[in-house]
């Protein structure tokens, strides 16, 4: 039986490198752009008419859903490249036929 969830083993060091990359700078933008819109923790738009907040805001979300996005499809193809070593190693070789005398 084999089990198919990936361990920490799975992973290089260059992907374990990679991954923390990925994360810290998706961390450092979200961080960044929550500072600028909200140094105090609460949200201050620059407008005073509604619809200029409205804009403010979906740009804000708009930049933070896109940096979102981008740090998921990292990390899948990080776990997709781990996953397929995973799967190579896991499966067994179809290149040797089975003995049909049993």
């Amino acid at each position: 039986m084999n089990d198919s969830t990936l361990q920490e083993s799975d992973y290089t060091a260059a992907e374990t490198a990679e991954f923390r990359t990925v994360m810290s700078d998706c961390t450092t933008a979200l961080s960044g752009a929550l500072r600028a819109c909200a140094p105090d923790g609460q949200w201050q738009p620059t407008s005073t008419s509604l619809v200029g907040q409205l804009t403010e805001a979906d740009e804000l979300l708009d930049q933070m859903y896109r940096r979102l996005g981008e740090t998921r499809r990292a990390i899948r193809q990080i776990d997709s490249r781990a996953r397929q070593r995973f799967l190579v190693r896991s499966v067994p070789s179809q290149s040797e036929p089975d003995d049909p005398t049993g």
